[in-house]
């Protein structure tokens, strides 16, 4: 299991919520490089926010964290699923 997802599932353990992203680096390193575009980055947090969640989803999964599975969710996983049929359709 991916590190930083086992730390989304114990925080949430302890919390009941998590992060979808930890932003905190990323955007320390951006904001220092004015070449950098704005709406770049917060598409690529978009999409790891979504990559995250889809993974916590797989994690709760495995350890049958009902609740953990349904914030998932929640928070986007079913957006990525209707993402992913639109792009299949026929």
């Amino acid at each position: 299991d991916d590190e930083d997802t086992v730390k989304r599932m114990v925080r949430y353990l302890y919390t009941s919520d998590y992060m979808d992203f930890d932003d905190e680096s990323n955007n320390k390193e951006a904001t220092e490089d004015p070449d950098v575009d704005e709406e770049m980055i917060r598409m690529t947090q978009t999409v790891q926010a979504q990559i995250n969640n889809v993974a916590v989803y797989a994690l709760a999964e495995k350890y049958d964290l009902q609740d953990l599975r349904r914030q998932a969710v929640d928070r986007g996983v079913a957006g990525v699923w209707d993402l992913e049929r639109l792009c299949n359709r026929d």
